[in-house]
């Protein structure tokens, strides 16, 4: 039993301190760019930022006609307009 709750303590331990290191480090490095002790990083020509989502940036007219489309299927899907 002494073995489960050290694996237990172990595991805890990294799902805790492995996000906060990972924090620390990214806000090191972006003060070291801040102050100019490091280059600061930009996209090379024809990469494309990933938005929160996962897919690639769109043109801001594709992502209103996709709301309009999702909005529109809402209102005819199953309890839309009193249904």
């Amino acid at each position: 039993m002494n073995r489960y709750l050290l694996w237990l303590i172990i595991v805890a331990a990294a799902v805790i301190l492995i996000p906060l290191i990972a924090a620390v480090i990214r806000d090191l490095d972006y003060k070291r760019q801040i102050s100019g002790k490091r280059k600061v990083r930009t996209l090379k020509e024809g990469e494309q930022v990933k938005a929160e989502s996962g897919a690639p940036n769109m043109d801001m007219e594709i992502l209103a006609a996709e709301a309009k489309m999702k909005s529109a299927q809402n209102v005819m899907g199953p309890g839309g307009l009193g249904g």
